[in-house]
């Protein structure tokens, strides 16, 4: 009686205890049984061979772990008589696969949660680094050629023989000189944040890793004095 009663209740444990069965797959969509699996924190399999692995009803956090590629945790709630669930494990591709095959590693999540910037960001920034700069060069280009007129002006108004506008005379040679002062200094500012863009645009990388660390946002703010104009750039790389 006791050997049945025995043999009754583990058929019924067996048929409330769920079973999954996880379908490892590298980034190409290729097999992978070389695969350590735990669960909670505690070992579960050493390999995926394509069985059905028991697990307690609930929610459990699993760790996917294979030699050469980033570790993969994904959680599942697991319910009372629920067998053969299949769920489909991606490990991303290591960096020397992708080099050998020509494709971007699978997007995977680096330590601390943080995506890192890429190439296209930094080439973004340096697009409108340059622009700034071009900007800058453009306005040194315009207020010289203000200056080169107002000096003109100045000059015929007032000579070394006659001087019959003296005070138009004196109020164009100071904007000229106003002029020239913004000129140089749009020359000057426009001349650095286009080296700053064309630099950043070299250095842009192609690819990063987990141990690129996130760069700092670029930040330029105009500067306005008297008889002055400017730019500050602040960033880190």
């Amino acid at each position: 009686m006791v050997r049945d009663d025995c043999a009754l209740r583990l058929d019924q444990l067996e048929r409330l205890q769920p079973t999954v069965v996880f379908d490892a797959k590298d980034a190409l969509g290729n097999d992978l049984s070389d695969v350590r699996v735990t669960i909670d924190g505690q070992p579960l399999a050493e390999t995926l061979q394509g069985t059905s692995l028991q697990v307690d009803p609930g929610e459990h956090t699993f760790a996917f772990e294979t030699p050469g590629r980033p570790s993969v945790i994904r959680s599942f709630v697991l319910h009372e008589g629920e067998k053969a669930r299949r769920e489909r494990i991606v490990l991303a591709a290591s960096y020397t696969e992708t080099t050998a095959s020509g494709l971007s590693p699978a997007p995977t999540a680096w330590p601390n949660g943080e995506r890192q910037q890429g190439g296209g960001e930094r080439k973004a920034v340096a697009f409108v680094v340059g622009g700034l700069g071009i900007g800058g060069i453009a306005v040194g280009t315009v207020f010289g050629l203000l200056t080169i007129s107002n000096w003109e002006s100045s000059k015929s108004e007032c000579s070394q023989t006659s001087c019959p506008q003296p005070k138009e005379a004196v109020s164009d040679h100071d904007t000229a000189i106003t002029d020239g002062t913004i000129s140089t200094t749009g020359f000057i500012a426009g001349a650095v944040l286009a080296a700053t863009g064309f630099a950043l645009w070299l250095t842009a990388p192609s690819d990063v890793g987990p141990s690129v660390k996130r760069a700092r946002p670029l930040r330029v703010s105009p500067t306005v004095g008297t008889g002055a104009v400017g730019a500050n750039l602040r960033a880190e790389f």
